[in-house]
């Protein structure tokens, strides 16, 4: 009787501390051009939403070396969207829910690849090109008449 209580009592105390498990998707694409950016989302497990919540940024580059530190509010949609500053080059992204008294805490790592960023040119080149009859070139002074009065 004494094991059957304290069992049950155990049980009380693990179903009312427990947490209710999240989940985080790093939902932009993990090749970016330079200035590009990092869109996450914390969710439940029913993937509903969580809003309002911190999640830590840090993105660290090929050698290690932190590169961003940053924590941002989930808006009411549970994302964050981040501006990139980031050069060419290879990084690792690892974003952190701490959790609360709700939801338990949780984190994810992706590698992200930054990629130049391509800049369209404009060039022109002006090739002329012009009527010829025999060799001669037109003289504007020398021009055909036409039927156009101005």
């Amino acid at each position: 009787m004494i094991i059957l209580a304290a069992a049950i009592g155990v049980m009380f105390l693990t179903s009312a501390n427990a947490k209710e498990p999240t989940n985080i998707k790093i939902t932009s694409s993990n090749e970016q051009n330079e200035g590009g950016n990092l869109s996450v989302i914390l969710t439940d497990l029913n993937g509903t939403p969580i809003s309002n919540e911190s999640l830590n940024i840090s993105i660290t580059n090929s050698n290690g070396i932190p590169v961003m530190g940053k924590s941002v509010k989930t808006d009411s949609k549970g994302e964050i969207n981040l501006n990139l500053d980031l050069k060419k080059g290879e990084y690792k992204v690892n974003v952190t829910y701490k959790g609360n008294q709700k939801y338990a805490g949780i984190n994810t790592t992706q590698k992200l690849t930054i990629k130049e960023e391509v800049t369209n040119t404009v060039s022109s080149s002006s090739t002329s090109s012009s009527s010829q009859s025999s060799g001669t070139p037109y003289d504007i002074n020398n021009l055909p008449p036409t039927n156009d009065p101005y």
